[in-house]
């Protein structure tokens, strides 16, 4: 039996604190207690230290300009709008199969991811960082337009995302190539 909190996952600490929470509220709504004592509960770790900030309209639209007319790095523009579109990790975006985008309803079924092995080397799975990673996506008229005409021009790839030869984005290869060396 764990004696303090450090025993447990910050993850495990933060269900318990939801947990005790919920049932505080209801004795305060039920007028047991006068108020929450969970709500005074911090847990170290619990929010982010670095605050990403999100690029403006014209910032994404000037970055994606980048990507789609440099003659490198405009062989993975799709990947990189689709990542920004849809909030997908780089994972389950360049494990995406066509079979799990549908164009007509505009949506994109996250079923599938790629993971590291202990040596290094990349598998295919269909299990996903969380339980809730499995999800459906709706995807923009812009980024629609964008799929339609990868699909058009590469008929026969199995992987929405892909490189000029047709394999999968290996990520490492990514960002060290072309993330990392430009950005």
């Amino acid at each position: 039996v764990p004696t303090n909190d450090q025993d447990f996952s910050a993850e495990t600490q933060r269900k318990i604190k939801h947990l005790l929470n919920v049932c505080f509220k209801y004795a305060s709504a039920d007028g047991y207690i006068s108020r929450n004592p969970a709500e005074l509960i911090h847990i170290e770790g619990e929010s982010r230290e670095y605050i990403p900030t999100q690029l403006k309209p014209v910032e994404l639209a000037e970055f994606i300009e980048v990507w789609d007319n440099d003659p490198i790095l405009k062989e993975y523009s799709n990947f990189v709008v689709a990542l920004a579109f849809t909030g997908m990790r780089p994972s389950e975006a360049s494990a995406l199969r066509w079979e799990n985008v549908d164009l007509v309803n505009k949506e994109i079924k996250v079923r599938e991811n790629f993971r590291k092995r202990a040596d290094g080397s990349l598998y295919h799975t269909d299990e996903l960082k969380t339980p809730r990673a499995r999800r459906t996506i709706a995807i923009p008229d812009y980024l629609v337009a964008r799929l339609r005409f990868r699909r058009d021009t590469h008929p026969h790839e199995e992987f929405v995302f892909s490189s000029s030869l047709g394999y999968p984005i290996h990520l490492t290869n990514f960002r060290e190539r072309y993330w990392k060396n430009r950005f």
